[in-house]
């Protein structure tokens, strides 16, 4: 079967290119500067794929093992050659989802059969680093996130995500009825309920105790506010402060510890135990190509960059089944659904 798919998709092929190419990585901040000071050496990388998985030892070539078992060697020479190939493809694509004949060769060459990882993980790709003080080497997780298509989600929208809540007044509901994908309200006429997905509850409720309710407040500031970016929102909820805390900068703490935790482990319909799936961070491919590291290590930076980097936004409503008045237990309700995109 062809190899079809988006930017997005195609970056994961790019970003194992560019690293068995280069074998080593940057660190950045959130603005997205490189820094020169802080580089890791790669010198292995793994990857799931449908026929297994598959390990790619970094030396003065790249030797490539499926399921435990050499197959080819190939130098970095050539994968260089591919990556410059397919970022091209990559920038001049105009189409949503499209074929690259020449790059799916090379694929099948290696024995790759698909894009991307599973959507059931977290994280994209495994990567071997060598600590340049101790050389000793270790395995991280990461999540690759590219610049080059369309911003990437990074809690993406389901039924799972839906919040429910009560609607008071006659008038709102007329309003609803009417502008449903749009809603024209005031929050006091909203009266959070519960999540849809219980599931979603007990993982929030394992972030705080009262999480699931800031982020009920959250969301009515964005859909009856239209306060959009998650830097936006925090601000409002240290202003309100819904839960009448007595340090208001907990507000900040909580909603970057939420961030950190859809962005390394956490899915709303998966029981959660806290634990990072995404241990190291994102793999950044840049507008331009170039590709940087966000280590969590650094969680200071790591959680800014979230913060700074994340917005609200308004997914299909027919889809996920929310933005209208529905009545139930004697009661009118409304659905209002959590999607969190990259700027």
């Amino acid at each position: 079967m062809a190899l079809v798919g988006n930017k997005g998709e195609w970056s994961e092929v790019l970003a194992l290119f560019y690293i068995l190419s280069s074998n080593v990585l940057h660190a950045t901040d959130f603005k997205f500067e490189k820094q020169s000071i802080e580089s890791s050496p790669v010198v292995g990388l793994e990857r799931k794929d449908k026929l297994g998985n598959f390990l790619f030892k970094i030396n003065d070539q790249i030797d490539i093992y499926l399921n435990g078992k050499f197959k080819l060697k190939i130098s970095k020479a050539e994968f260089s050659e591919e990556y410059y190939y397919l970022l091209n493809e990559l920038l001049k694509a105009q189409k949503t989802s499209f074929l690259i004949p020449k790059t799916e060769s090379f694929l099948s060459r290696i024995g790759i059969t698909s894009l991307k990882a599973p959507s059931r993980d977290k994280s994209d790709i495994i990567l071997h680093l060598k600590d340049i003080f101790t050389s000793n080497i270790y395995k991280v997780a990461f999540s690759i996130k590219s610049q080059l298509g369309h911003s990437s989600s990074l809690l993406n929208a389901s039924k799972s995500t839906n919040f429910i809540f009560r609607v008071r007044g006659n008038y709102l509901v007329k309003k609803f009825h009417t502008l449903h994908e749009s809603l024209d309200c005031v929050s006091s006429n909203l009266e959070y309920i519960s999540t849809e997905n219980p599931t979603f509850l007990a993982n929030l409720q394992f972030i705080d105790n009262q999480f699931d309710e800031l982020l009920a407040t959250a969301l009515i500031q964005y859909y009856c506010h239209r306060t959009r970016s998650c830097k936006s929102v925090v601000e409002k909820l240290t202003q309100l402060n819904p839960l009448n805390l007595l340090n208001i900068k907990s507000y900040e703490f909580k909603f970057k510890s939420f961030l950190r935790s859809i962005a390394l482990g956490m899915k709303p319909s998966t029981p959660w135990d806290g634990k990072d799936e995404a241990s190291g961070g994102f793999l950044i491919i840049k507008s331009n190509g170039d590709m940087l590291l966000y280590h969590q290590r650094n969680r200071n930076e790591f959680e800014d960059y979230l913060l700074n980097n994340t917005k609200f936004e308004t997914p299909s409503t027919t889809r996920h089944k929310f933005g209208f008045v529905y009545e139930e237990s004697g009661e009118n309700r409304i659905k209002l659904n959590l999607q969190i995109r990259f700027i």
